[in-house]
Protein backbone atom coordinates (compact mmCIF):
# COMPACT_ATOMS: atom_id res chain seq x y z
CA UNK A 1 0.00 0.00 0.00
CA UNK A 2 1.10 3.37 -0.74
CA UNK A 3 -0.05 6.39 0.98
CA UNK A 4 -0.41 9.42 -1.84
CA UNK A 5 -0.32 12.30 0.65
CA UNK A 6 -1.30 12.55 4.58
CA UNK A 7 -2.94 16.14 5.84
CA UNK A 8 -0.36 15.54 8.85
CA UNK A 9 1.46 13.03 10.46
CA UNK A 10 0.50 9.57 11.50
CA UNK A 11 1.09 8.68 15.03
CA UNK A 12 3.56 5.71 15.54
CA UNK A 13 0.48 3.30 15.86
CA UNK A 14 -2.96 2.74 14.80
CA UNK A 15 -5.37 0.79 16.74
CA UNK A 16 -7.83 -0.37 14.64
CA UNK A 17 -9.33 0.19 10.98
CA UNK A 18 -13.55 -0.09 10.32
CA UNK A 19 -15.07 0.13 6.73
CA UNK A 20 -18.30 -0.70 7.64
CA UNK A 21 -20.41 2.00 9.07
CA UNK A 22 -22.67 -1.02 9.92
CA UNK A 23 -19.69 -1.82 13.10
CA UNK A 24 -20.03 -0.11 16.32
CA UNK A 25 -16.65 1.31 16.83
CA UNK A 26 -15.14 0.79 20.32
CA UNK A 27 -12.25 2.94 21.40
CA UNK A 28 -10.64 4.43 24.17
CA UNK A 29 -9.35 7.80 25.72
CA UNK A 30 -6.18 8.26 23.96
CA UNK A 31 -6.29 5.35 21.06
CA UNK A 32 -6.40 5.84 17.43
CA UNK A 33 -8.32 4.24 15.00
CA UNK A 34 -8.74 4.88 11.21
CA UNK A 35 -11.94 5.03 8.27
CA UNK A 36 -11.27 3.71 5.35
CA UNK A 37 -13.86 4.29 2.77
CA UNK A 38 -13.95 4.11 -1.19
CA UNK A 39 -12.74 6.72 -2.72
CA UNK A 40 -11.28 8.46 -6.33
CA UNK A 41 -9.82 11.58 -6.05
CA UNK A 42 -9.36 12.14 -9.86
CA UNK A 43 -13.39 13.08 -10.23
CA UNK A 44 -12.92 15.49 -7.60
CA UNK A 45 -15.03 13.66 -5.12
CA UNK A 46 -13.04 13.21 -1.83
CA UNK A 47 -14.92 12.03 1.85
CA UNK A 48 -15.55 15.20 4.09
CA UNK A 49 -16.14 14.95 8.10
CA UNK A 50 -19.22 16.77 8.46
CA UNK A 51 -19.68 16.25 12.12
CA UNK A 52 -16.77 14.68 13.65
CA UNK A 53 -18.15 13.84 17.26
CA UNK A 54 -17.73 16.91 19.05
CA UNK A 55 -15.16 16.87 21.85
CA UNK A 56 -15.05 12.94 22.10
CA UNK A 57 -13.16 12.79 19.01
CA UNK A 58 -10.12 14.60 16.94
CA UNK A 59 -10.00 14.21 13.70
CA UNK A 60 -6.25 13.58 13.22
CA UNK A 61 -5.73 13.42 9.25
CA UNK A 62 -6.91 12.18 6.11
CA UNK A 63 -4.42 10.03 3.23
CA UNK A 64 -5.42 8.85 -0.53
CA UNK A 65 -4.66 4.94 -0.71
CA UNK A 66 -3.38 4.20 -4.56
CA UNK A 67 -4.65 1.00 -5.77
CA UNK A 68 -2.58 -1.96 -6.39
CA UNK A 69 -3.33 -1.63 -9.93
CA UNK A 70 -1.59 1.78 -10.53
CA UNK A 71 -3.95 2.32 -13.12
CA UNK A 72 -4.92 6.57 -13.67
CA UNK A 73 -7.84 7.37 -12.67
CA UNK A 74 -8.62 4.21 -10.86
CA UNK A 75 -10.27 4.35 -7.56
CA UNK A 76 -8.38 3.61 -4.24
CA UNK A 77 -9.27 4.58 -0.41
CA UNK A 78 -9.41 7.37 1.78
CA UNK A 79 -8.09 6.81 5.13
CA UNK A 80 -9.31 9.46 7.71
CA UNK A 81 -7.72 8.96 11.36
CA UNK A 82 -9.24 10.12 14.31
CA UNK A 83 -8.41 10.23 18.22
CA UNK A 84 -10.52 9.04 20.69
CA UNK A 85 -10.18 12.13 23.42
CA UNK A 86 -13.32 12.14 25.96
CA UNK A 87 -15.47 9.20 27.34
CA UNK A 88 -19.10 8.83 25.76
CA UNK A 89 -20.77 8.29 22.65
CA UNK A 90 -20.21 10.40 19.29
CA UNK A 91 -21.40 9.78 15.54
CA UNK A 92 -18.71 10.22 12.81
CA UNK A 93 -20.50 11.98 9.96
CA UNK A 94 -19.04 11.73 6.69
CA UNK A 95 -20.08 12.70 2.91
CA UNK A 96 -18.71 12.71 -0.49
CA UNK A 97 -18.39 15.80 -2.29
CA UNK A 98 -16.28 17.90 -4.47
CA UNK A 99 -14.63 21.15 -2.65
CA UNK A 100 -16.77 23.70 -4.59
CA UNK A 101 -20.67 21.30 -4.02
CA UNK A 102 -22.85 23.29 -1.11
CA UNK A 103 -23.00 22.10 2.51
CA UNK A 104 -26.41 21.08 1.46
CA UNK A 105 -25.40 19.15 -1.86
CA UNK A 106 -28.69 16.21 -2.24
CA UNK A 107 -26.90 13.64 -4.50
CA UNK A 108 -24.06 13.72 -1.94
CA UNK A 109 -23.29 9.96 -0.26
CA UNK A 110 -23.22 9.83 3.15
CA UNK A 111 -21.63 7.62 5.43
CA UNK A 112 -22.15 7.66 9.31
CA UNK A 113 -20.19 5.73 12.23
CA UNK A 114 -21.14 5.19 15.56
CA UNK A 115 -18.41 5.45 18.04
CA UNK A 116 -18.28 4.43 21.47
CA UNK A 117 -15.23 6.21 24.03
CA UNK A 118 -14.82 4.56 27.33
CA UNK A 119 -12.33 5.71 29.58
CA UNK A 120 -8.99 4.93 29.19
Amino acid sequence: MIIAAAASPAPSTIDTAFTNPFDLIRARVGETFVIVLDANPTTGYSWSVVDSGGSRIANVGSAFLRPESGRVGAGGKQILLFRATSPGVAALTFRYVRPFDSSTFAGAKTAVFHVVVAAS
